[in-house]
């Protein structure tokens, strides 16, 4: 799939995905004492160039801050996302991770919410 974009589409999917890395990583410092995993609920499929190249770039950061990471795939079902942060929110408090993240697909203000608040 890459191999057939141009060179520009390559080299703004790379921009986009180091934009996504660099994201989560601002979102994650104020929050680097307290937490020490976080997990990404990707509303892209499992086998898109552009999704696994963002998650990956994402488990770089996470494991630079020496966190555990977890990637989700929605498949492109928003319903499936909504799913998923329910299944993590209803995980057992030392199994669930500390922030979760996915990009618009959730309908709170950030994407964003830890474990110890998580949404209604």
């Amino acid at each position: 799939m890459f191999a057939e974009a141009s060179q520009p589409q390559q080299v703004r999917r790379r921009a986009v995905s180091l934009s996504l890395a660099l994201g989560l990583a601002v979102v994650l410092c104020g929050s680097v004492a307290r937490a020490q995993s976080v997990a990404f609920i990707n509303p892209g499929k499992s086998d898109e160039v552009y999704w696994v190249t963002a998650a990956q770039a994402m488990q770089a950061a996470a494991r630079s801050l020496g966190m555990t990471f977890e990637v989700r795939y929605a498949q492109r079902e928003p319903l499936k996302t909504l799913e998923i942060a329910r299944e993590m929110v209803a995980r057992p408090a030392g199994k669930r991770p500390n922030i979760s993240w996915s990009p618009t697909t959730i309908p709170w203000p950030t994407g964003c919410w830890r474990s110890s608040t998580p949404p209604a």
